[in-house]
């Protein structure tokens, strides 16, 4: 007594929590904000009938809901007052499932399907919805992607490919979705479109249940019926047999002979004969029509025959047994697993034919109900919280929910709408028309961003990583600009890369420019990063500065301009420029093309393998170690050479939050993430370097980006570093430091999603060059890397506020308010 009064009590507490829940979600979601478009099949009354059901409950909530389609049945939509937009599409007049002749032109296909999508695109691009629902219309899917809107599909369960009981289905069967699935990479116009897909699963998990694993976009909803109201089943007496024979389409004289010697018995039996099929008057036996499906469910004792889902679905609410006769897929899912529950039984295509057998088989039923009953009322009991659709209203509110917290943008990333384009134009060949047009095409398309009252915001790395992976004219035009400058550092030869020189003599002109968003003065100091001589490094000369003043802080051995005082007084919108010239020879790397008899002393071999030995028992690492390969049997030049591969074949290029990189920290983040960048990869290959005692170091510098004439090349950024490109140097026996760069992510196969390239003369290309260039980068480098001290590209701001303190040690910071410019121009000489 105790234990129920417990589980009541516990019970009627969770209720009262989605209770306040739900109340709280309907107090933050402004619905009629929310358009939402239903696409349905309007010569399909079930499909029709579903999407009326989502329809009305999500009106009832406040939603904001348009209907589309054409058909007999279409007069439902509009006898419910819903908006309705004709919408006939050649698929939809085919039917969803084709028996293909496998000799046929399937260009005609191709036709429709064109056709189709069209159709939806131009609706969806016309009406502008927020969120698309369909139900049987496969096109969908590529109408969604071209416009960038997200979907929400209506599907049953025994259609999804995680079904844990399919049917295996003759090979020359075909559904339009077959089809499509080979034109989904057509060059269709995707304009940097994403979007995103949630299943509503019209069935229950009990009656048809998807395997372990059910992805998180899938929500079952129950059958979407109306007018499903199962009481207590034992308070109800029930006579006789309802058939539904719409569908069948075998000999119906055998079965007009089984219903009439039931008739003969006494046995009262209410019949929904084939389409267009007479039936004469039979004893104890009455014609009706689908619509009595609803009375049926409330007075008859078994359902026979095989109608649609809702013919099924009132049998199982109501605990009635069925027997199946299936002519449809449909139905052979269903009386399948009726039959498997022991709430039926299902008759051979042989048995249609067989008017003793089917009567039988009634007779037998019947005969046995009180058992089949018993057990159809208990599963009945079982399902009973799937009998209405409100939770699609919560499936939904839960959508737009997650949507608006995805849209606030984290505080510490946010940028205004003039920098993020300032930033976009100054490192891509793009005008700063393109830039405007591309942000206001990424707006519509999902690109992370926030209006605020005081204007647009942008995330500074998630809003450049989605123009990266959706904005065709985003990656090819940077694709093709850095391709240019690699065609004057870069030869290729029998598809193998190499430094086009052994050196290069060039002029660098950098140039750091500072200014203020808001007016004020400031006693700034200013480091400015300077190349450092190495062994592939040489000859620096300074051939000017500006001011000239800055010489004064010139540390050319530790690669800084130091600390040079300026009073900025930004009140009148000033602008601060701080540059200097120099010239250096840079020579190129090969590996191999010359041998070493360098060692390591004790103490530099300790240096360059000291890492966090407790990440060699870390289960990210130890699965790395197997995935690669990795054993005694392996030189240290094959564990890196493989260690290289690992990270930059499957990582793609992104801009990654970091709240630390150190070098633990990067590899794991980089093992867990299925992306990264030059800073984290270099250091996550760094570290696995040490792991295998194989030394490892870290470069940091600049690279040409982006050419300007013949000859001429230059790297420009906003808001970020010029010098703070990173790659890793290992040691190896005989060959010494190699370098090892994963700038090939950027520009190799990782790189392309189906939406960053519409060419496909570009898409052939990168896949073309993608492998040269990885085996490139392991241990070549190009006479366009120029080095820079670590600290003075990553860890002292170019510029900072001093200010004096009562306790004589100065505070320097950088405030919110600056913006800085850096432009680094490499002349060949």
């Amino acid at each position: 007594m105790l234990k129920t009064v417990q589980h009541w009590m516990l019970d009627g507490l969770l209720k009262a929590i989605r209770s306040l829940q739900k109340k709280e979600v309907s107090q933050r979601l402004d619905r009629d904000r929310y358009s939402i478009l239903i696409f349905f099949h309007g010569f399909d009354s079930a499909s029709t009938h579903r999407s009326l059901v989502v329809g009305k409950v999500l009106r009832r909530k406040g939603y904001r809901i348009d209907f589309a389609g054409t058909g007999p049945v279409t007069d439902q939509v509009r006898q419910e007052g819903f908006p309705l937009h004709d919408l006939a599409t050649p698929i939809q007049d085919l039917g969803a499932i084709l028996d293909f002749d496998l000799n046929e032109n399937e260009a005609d296909y191709d036709l429709f399907i064109d056709q189709s999508v069209e159709a939806e695109q131009a609706l969806i691009s016309r009406l502008k919805p927020d969120l698309v629902i369909v139900d049987s219309r496969p096109t969908l899917r590529l109408a969604a992607a071209l416009e960038g809107v997200d979907l929400v599909w209506i599907k049953a369960a025994y259609n999804m490919p995680e079904y844990s009981c399919p049917i295996h289905s003759p090979e020359f069967v075909r559904t339009w979705d077959d089809i499509i699935e080979r034109t989904a990479h057509r060059e269709w116009s995707y304009s940097g479109a994403t979007f995103r897909e949630m299943y509503l699963l019209c069935d229950t998990p009990e009656v048809h249940p998807l395997g372990q694993e059910t992805p998180v976009n899938y929500f079952f909803v129950g059958p979407l019926l109306e007018g499903i109201d199962a009481g207590k089943q034992g308070d109800v007496e029930r006579e006789g047999v309802y058939w539904d024979l719409r569908t069948l389409g075998a000999d119906w004289s055998s079965i007009q002979e089984a219903v009439q010697k039931l008739g003969m018995k006494g046995i009262r039996q209410w019949v929904v004969p084939p389409i267009g099929e007479r039936f004469d008057p039979i004893e104890s036996c009455e014609i009706v029509d689908p619509s009595f499906l609803r009375q049926a469910a409330s007075q008859v004792a078994i359902f026979a025959g095989g109608g649609d889902h809702g013919f099924f679905y009132q049998a199982l609410f109501n605990g009635i047994p069925v027997i199946g006769l299936p002519t449809n897929f449909t139905q052979e899912y269903f009386i399948d697993r009726l039959q498997a529950l022991g709430l039926g039984i299902k008759l051979s295509h042989r048995d249609f034919t067989r008017p003793t057998a089917l009567g039988q088989s009634a007779e037998g039923l019947l005969n046995q109900y009180a058992i089949f009953a018993r057990r159809c009322r208990a599963f009945a009991a079982d399902i009973q919280e799937w009998q209405d659709a409100n939770r699609v209203a919560d499936i939904v509110d839960r959508y737009w929910m997650s949507r608006t917290e995805e849209g606030r943008l984290d505080s510490h990333y946010q940028m205004a709408q003039r920098d993020f384009a300032r930033q976009l134009s100054l490192s891509t060949v793009l005008s700063d028309e393109h830039v405007e047009e591309m942000l206001r095409n990424g707006r519509n398309r999902q690109m992370p961003h926030e209006v605020k009252q005081d204007g647009i915001w942008y995330d500074r790395l998630d809003s450049w990583n989605w123009l990266y992976d959706n904005d065709s004219r985003f990656f090819e035009c940077d694709y093709e600009a850095r391709e240019e400058m690699r065609s004057y550092f870069i030869n290729k030869k029998n598809d193998v890369l190499r430094p086009a020189m052994d050196s290069q003599r060039l002029r660098l002109t950098y140039t750091f420019t500072l200014s203020a968003v808001e007016d004020t003065t400031h006693d700034t100091r200013i480091f400015l990063p300077y190349p450092i001589s190495t062994d592939f490094q040489k000859d620096i000369k300074l051939l000017s500065c500006h001011p000239t003043e800055m010489q004064n802080h010139f540390l050319p051995h530790s690669g800084f301009f130091y600390g040079y005082p300026a009073v900025c007084d930004f009140s009148s919108g000033e602008v601060y420029t701080f540059s200097y010239v120099c010239e250096l020879t840079v020579y190129s790397r090969g590996m191999g093309a010359t041998r070493t008899t360098e060692i390591l002393k004790p103490e530099v071999f300790e240096l360059y393998t000291t890492v966090d030995e407790s990440l060699v028992e870390h289960p990210l690492v130890r699965s790395c170690w197997e995935d690669i390969g990795i054993d005694g049997t392996l030189s240290d030049l094959e564990k890196a050479r493989s260690l290289y591969y690992y990270l930059a074949r499957n990582k793609h290029f992104k801009k990654t939050k970091d709240s630390c990189q150190c070098y633990s920290c990067s590899t794991l983040k980089s093992l867990i993430d299925d992306g990264g960048h030059c800073i984290t990869l270099s250091r996550a290959f760094i570290t696995l370097c040490r792991l295998l005692k194989i030394p490892a170091r870290e470069q940091a510098g600049a690279i040409a980006v982006n050419p300007l004439g013949p000859s001429i090349y230059e790297n420009r950024t906003y808001e970020e570093v010029v010098f703070g490109h990173t790659w890793a140097e290992v040691f190896i026996s005989d060959l010494g430091w190699i370098p090892v760069e994963f700038h090939g992510i950027s520009i190799g196969t990782p790189a392309l999603t189906e939406a960053n390239v519409q060419s496909e003369t570009l898409r052939h290309k990168v896949l073309e060059n993608s492998e040269p260039y990885f085996d490139f980068f392991f241990g070549h480098l190009d006479c366009f890397h120029i080095v820079c001290s670590n600290s003075a590209a990553k860890e002292v701001p170019q510029a900072v506020v001093y200010e004096e303190t009562d306790d004589g040690v100065p505070r320097m910071y950088k405030p919110d308010s600056l913006r800085e410019e850096c432009r680094l121009v490499f002349e060949c000489m």
